[in-house]
């Protein structure tokens, strides 16, 4: 891959070092001619190029997937596991378990082992575990000693295919309306071989890994039941004003609406992700802190955010604390902000430092072979191409000023923003129905006069 970026300075130093070499001994910038600026800015370098590792891909004979990328640097092994499925792809009856799943797995102990003899086993090979999850995906790591990779990956086996959810540890978690019976049924839905992919990063080989991922997972059976379908958020796409009441010293703002952008490698999706950081994402940089901080001295921070799922549409807006006494301003300059972004193209300086900072931070996704592998497990469990960075640093690269521009006409209308405030209305600079019809959102526990004298109204949200 080559990273083509502005002005590189690949080999400063060497190539200046070289440069003031050539000075005769006695002379002076003057006395050849050129200054010292001039002679750094006459310079050329050779173009920037960086290849990250290649990681190697494998198949069980179960068919799960593996992704392999030795590392002799240390003694280490690294193993992960992702499995499709979480709260989010089950019927409702199952979150409380699905979110408690991931403990009870590590905490539970297995069907051959009691909860403290895999404390034992794990302190005595040194072994580090984690388990968590998310919303469409559950998964685990494991890290050992190169030496003790084959008990390691048994006891990991047997803690992920073969749990004993322990009746002591489930009843830790008994008030969340979870028994045993239905962790074991979540349990059969997730962790089953269709659902697996596997990355191992470290000093071994796949001669000596294969067998022992064949044996970890030969015997686990296939999933119990189907996984839901992915459930699409409901967006509400109507515009309006909502105020949570509460007497605070200052306000905190959000404006959003649906962004119409999910991940992929269109056009309008790499033209978002450069407007976005020209509006707000790119920190001191970005207009929304200059206007909002840095000119008017209204807040510590404003910030865009433009997400982008892979699977439907995100939302396009803005977030921001204020004082009371400039909460309307504040508001409204942030909406003129992004109205800019429809009525002019951004100017190339600052489209060229949003691409160079995106392309100059490539390589931070490539520090370690961990970080490699376990990214292209995601991209894989998205369904996104192996070569997905490189495909957007290319998309990115692409980015014109008329670009930006046009996604903010086609898919952002401040006029249509859902504006919320948490704040003290009677501190306002401005009468709150200045930016349109008000709705109260109301608060458990709160009375329904509302607070600080506000009328409360049914919320929609």
């Amino acid at each position: 891959m080559i990273l083509r970026m502005p002005n590189p300075r690949s080999g400063f130093w060497g190539a200046l070092a070289t440069a003031l070499l050539c000075i005769p001994k006695g002379a002076d910038a003057q006395t050849v001619g050129h200054s010292p600026r001039e002679m750094v800015r006459a310079l050329e370098f050779e173009e920037l190029r960086f290849t990250p590792p290649v990681v190697r891909k494998e198949m069980l004979s179960s068919g799960v997937e593996v992704l392999f990328l030795e590392d002799h640097t240390l003694p280490l092994v690294t193993l992960y596991a992702r499995f499709k499925g979480g709260y989010a792809l089950l019927p409702r009856d199952f979150y409380a378990a699905a979110t408690a799943l991931p403990g009870l797995i590590r905490s539970g102990g297995t069907q051959a082992l009691s909860p403290d003899s895999v404390d034992h086993l794990l302190d005595f090979y040194a072994l580090q575990t984690a388990f968590g999850g998310g919303g469409e995906s559950t998964f685990s790591s494991l890290n050992t000693l190169t030496k003790h990779l084959e008990p390691a990956i048994q006891l990991w086996g047997e803690l992920l295919g073969y749990p004993r959810f322990d009746s002591a540890e489930v009843e830790i978690w008994r008030g969340r309306q979870i028994d045993t019976e239905t962790l074991g049924t979540v349990h059969s839905r997730i962790f089953c071989p269709e659902h697996l992919i596997f990355g191992i990063v470290g000093d071994t080989s796949w001669e000596t890994l294969e067998p022992l991922l064949e044996d970890m997972v030969d015997e686990w059976p296939a999933c119990s039941a189907p996984l839901s379908e992915p459930r699409v958020p409901e967006m509400r796409r109507e515009a309006g004003v909502f105020l949570i009441p509460k007497d605070l010293n200052q306000s905190t703002v959000v404006l959003a609406q649906p962004g119409g952008i999910s991940q992929g490698a269109s056009d309008d999706y790499f033209a978002s992700r450069i407007g976005n950081s020209i509006l707000g994402a790119s920190g001191f940089n970005s207009r929304l802190v200059t206007r909002v901080r840095t000119e008017k001295g209204w807040a510590y921070s404003a910030s865009s955010l433009w997400t982008a799922p892979s699977r439907y549409e995100g939302i396009v807006g803005a977030v921001t604390q204020t004082k009371s006494e400039s909460t309307i301003s504040a508001v409204q300059l942030i909406l003129d902000t992004i109205a800019e972004m429809k009525t002019t193209p951004p100017a190339e300086t600052e489209v060229d430092r949003a691409v160079s900072q995106i392309v100059n931070g490539f390589v931070f996704n490539f520090q370690d072979p961990a970080q490699i592998v376990s990214r292209q497990m995601f991209y894989l469990s998205q369904g996104l191409p192996e070569d997905w960075l490189e495909r957007y640093i290319r998309g990115i690269q692409r980015v014109s000023p008329k670009d930006v521009q046009r996604v903010f006409q086609k898919y952002v209308d401040p006029e249509e923003m859902i504006i919320l405030i948490l704040g003290n209305p009677a501190d306002f600079d401005l009468p709150l129905e200045t930016l349109g019809k008000v709705q109260i959102w109301e608060v458990p526990g709160v009375p329904r006069g509302g607070w600080l004298g506000a009328p409360a109204m049914p919320s929609r949200w």
